[in-house]
């Protein structure tokens, strides 16, 4: 009976598996009807979903305990999570009417996949979810944020594909996760060099030696020496191979969790860097809160603040005078408001950053194919203060603001524009018009800001002979050329 069970189980769960490596069928059993996706952005989208599913099927098919699989059971979780969640968002946004967040998402998306020299990816609709995609290469619109004050959250969220392939920031990456690994290391490696004394053989106790320095030599490679440390004592040694073995896990852990939050430092970095202030006031007075629990593998909120602001900081001070200034301090002084409110005191303006903005600047502009045009400079934020100034001083009159004069051009405007003036001027509302004003003139602006957004949709070019990768990036529903 037993071994029914066992055959049912490995049946059930392999033809799983081999629907999710064929994503062609998920695609047609949706029947969108009036979202129209490009099959080559779909592929790439689901590309290591894919993988994923046909390195599972490969184990599995050699799966002959059950221990082996139940950890492929396990590991098979996060496809079929990150699978639903990706139809879901699809079949969502083909039936929401006036759906305009992700429409405009995926210009955001465009925009900066044009400046990094990558294919462009596709936005969803989804719920708050604290686990970051290591799968689906899609970026979230998260509900209740599906608004245009949002939008410049889904920076955030290409940016983490960006930093998972990008060689040069996913080492600066590891480097990050290896530092702040390193003082749990130590006390890890003290503990099991101390049990490595009482190895009965001199011989075997050198050699033990050698794969604990070898594992201290290279921190990325430690869980893989310690496991093999663990496969040499397990015979004569059982006691201090268990501990080894331990030990590997802890640090396995210890650097998983480490690198994800770097990632998502290093993301925030990118944003910041890509879509300016808007970013920063997206992150800070919508989405970030200092009395978020702390969760394994994600930065605290306050981290993530700090390292949004010191990341404006450094990119206002490249350019003097300091453009950044205002918006910086106003942020800074929102934020701290908001800490002393929640009661939570773990975030002070002492506080260290976790990241080096200065060295982060330096790794995302090595990966730009344009740093210079990658950048929200400052030219791009004066245009973006005017026509925010003019949309303020339209609804401080009464009046309706609508399309600015200086945007009127074809061409002449870019969503990372529209955003920051948006943002500009509800900053500057705030601070101007009386409370009970403030939000129907957010409403004005609101509306504004989505008319030039639509504009500007309708002036893109249709590009009839797009350039191969490296060039510019497809844009969604755009087909490359053969």
């Amino acid at each position: 009976m037993a071994t029914t069970v066992f055959q049912l189980r490995m049946e059930a769960l392999t033809e799983h598996l081999e629907e999710a490596k064929n994503p062609d069928t998920w695609l047609d059993s949706l029947q969108l009807s009036s979202l129209k996706l490009d099959k080559n952005l779909w592929l790439k989208a689901v590309e290591d979903i894919v993988r994923e599913a046909e390195n599972l099927l490969a184990d599995l098919r050699k799966a002959m305990d059950w221990g082996t699989y139940f950890e492929i059971y396990e590991r098979s979780h996060e496809i079929f999570r990150e699978s639903l969640e990706l139809l879901g968002g699809l079949a969502l946004r083909d039936r929401i009417q006036d759906e305009y967040a992700c429409r405009f998402a995926d210009e955001l998306i465009s925009e900066c996949a044009t400046l990094v020299g990558k294919t462009t990816s596709f936005a969803i609709p989804a719920t708050e979810n604290t686990l970051a995609s290591t799968l689906r290469r899609v970026a979230r619109v998260t509900f209740p944020d599906w608004h245009l004050w949002a939008l410049p959250l889904v920076a955030h969220e290409y940016g983490q594909v960006v930093v998972r392939d990008s060689p040069i920031l996913s080492r600066f990456v590891d480097e990050l996760a290896q530092e702040e690994s390193e003082p749990t290391f130590d006390k890890l490696y003290e503990k099991l060099r101390s049990r490595l004394q009482s190895i009965g053989s001199s011989e075997l106790r050198t050699i033990a030696t050698e794969y604990l320095t070898q594992a201290e030599q290279e921190p990325g490679k430690a869980a893989d020496e310690i496991e093999r440390l663990a496969r040499r004592l397990s015979v004569n040694e059982a006691g201090i191979g268990e501990k080894a073995r331990v030990t590997a896990g802890q640090i396995r852990d210890c650097l998983g969790e480490a690198t994800n939050r770097a990632r998502v430092l290093v993301a925030d970095a990118f944003a910041t860097f890509t879509a300016g202030p808007a970013y920063a006031c997206a992150a800070l007075m919508l989405r970030l809160n200092p009395n978020a629990p702390r969760l394994a593998g994600r930065p605290t909120d306050e981290e993530r603040a700090r390292t949004i602001l010191a990341v404006l900081a450094e990119m206002s001070a490249s350019e003097p005078p300091p453009p950044f200034r205002e918006v910086h301090k106003s942020l800074e002084t929102s934020w701290m408001l908001l800490v002393e409110g929640s009661g939570s005191n773990d975030l002070s303006p002492q506080a260290e950053c976790p990241l080096n903005a200065a060295e982060a600047l330096t790794r995302i502009k090595n990966r730009m194919v344009r740093p210079e045009r990658a950048e929200y400079t400052k030219n791009a934020w004066i245009k973006a203060q005017e026509w925010g100034n003019e949309w303020l001083l339209a609804v401080s009159n009464g009046r309706t603001p609508g399309i600015p004069g200086n945007a009127a051009a074809p061409g002449d405007a870019r969503f990372r524009d529209v955003l920051n003036a948006a943002w500009h001027c509800r900053l500057q509302m705030i601070e101007k018009l009386p409370p009970e004003d403030v939000n129907a003139a957010t409403d004005k602006v609101t509306d504004a800001a989505r008319q030039l957004c639509d504009r500007i949709l309708a002036n893109r070019p249709e590009v009839k002979d797009p350039p191969s990768f490296g060039g510019r990036a497809l844009r969604p529903g755009e087909a490359r050329a053969e």
